[in-house]
């Protein structure tokens, strides 16, 4: 069976029609072959582009602007006031990603106003917020308890912080298993007996270049604290021996807003069995 191909427009006589054989092949001739599809008054590239209906038409008006009948033209020429443009990942700059300026920008960070505004808050973003410098770490470094007890760290924001605290990851270690205590806090729980003759700073440190001071307090007792323990139960969480264990799993975290009325924080207090090496290490952001 034969196939033909117009040579031209449509109109051409039939016997310059271009023929394949069965095998797909083209018959040879002297005259070059053309594809030519017939046109309308509007079109793109020579092709007009219409529905099933064969009325509402699909075009680009001579000002470059995307025709949508019966609606009105679209300009192209810019997507929300920026043009577009293309980076070295072939992306447009203004796509949903919220590309920056420079090329090759981190895909995936939707902030649009603010420090975390209406943005995802993965490992991608924290990276961003350790970069401009409000990502920081306290910790208590290793420490040996001198028995068995239980033993305490806190992390805690100021009544009337100017910041906003978000708390997304909290690590505790220790040589021997154990059961722990995490509580929320709205006080200073160094006043527990055992703790208050025994508070110690646990370092702070900005995970950025930048010099700024976080403005939360945090501090441990590596002595045991006998009295009652401070906070609203938050969670309980263990850890196997000589095993780190992030207790906040599957994207929990602590918020401790700026402008509260009070002191607001939390409390790990850790149950020990013996003479053992333990840590604990929290991360959070501040904006």
């Amino acid at each position: 069976m034969s196939t033909y191909i117009v040579p031209g427009a449509a109109q051409q006589p039939a016997t310059q029609l271009r023929e394949l054989t069965t095998g797909g092949e083209l018959v040879s001739s002297s005259n070059p072959l053309q594809v030519v599809l017939e046109v309308d008054t509007v079109t793109i590239g020579g092709v007009e582009i219409v529905d099933s209906g064969g009325t509402n038409k699909l075009a680009i008006d001579s000002s470059g602007r995307l025709t949508l009948i019966p609606n009105s033209s679209v300009n192209l020429a810019q997507y929300a006031g920026v043009a577009p443009t293309l980076d070295n990942t072939s992306i447009p700059a203004f796509s949903m990603r919220g590309k920056g300026t420079v090329a090759g920008d981190t895909p995936l960070m939707l902030e649009l106003t603010g420090a975390l505004a209406g943005g995802v808050v993965p490992q991608d973003m924290i990276r961003r917020a350790t970069i401009a410098g409000y990502a920081y770490s306290a910790c208590t470094g290793k420490l040996t308890a001198p028995g068995a007890g239980t033993f305490g760290f806190q992390l805690l924001a100021p009544a009337s912080n100017t910041k906003n605290i978000l708390i997304y990851s909290l690590v505790v270690i220790q040589s021997a298993a154990g059961i722990h205590q995490m509580m929320k806090t709205a006080i200073n729980v160094n006043t527990i007996t055992g703790w208050a003759t025994n508070d110690v700073a646990a370092t702070i440190t900005n995970n950025g270049a930048s010099a700024t001071a976080s403005t939360a307090t945090a501090s441990y007792s590596n002595a045991n604290v006998t009295g009652t323990l401070l906070g609203n139960a938050r969670e309980v969480t263990g850890n196997a021996g000589n095993t780190p264990q992030e207790i906040l799993t599957n994207g929990e975290c602590i918020w401790l807003p700026a402008g509260a009325g009070a002191i607001s924080g939390f409390a790990l207090y850790l149950s020990d069995s013996g003479a053992n090496p333990w840590g604990v290490t929290c991360e959070y952001l501040e904006f």
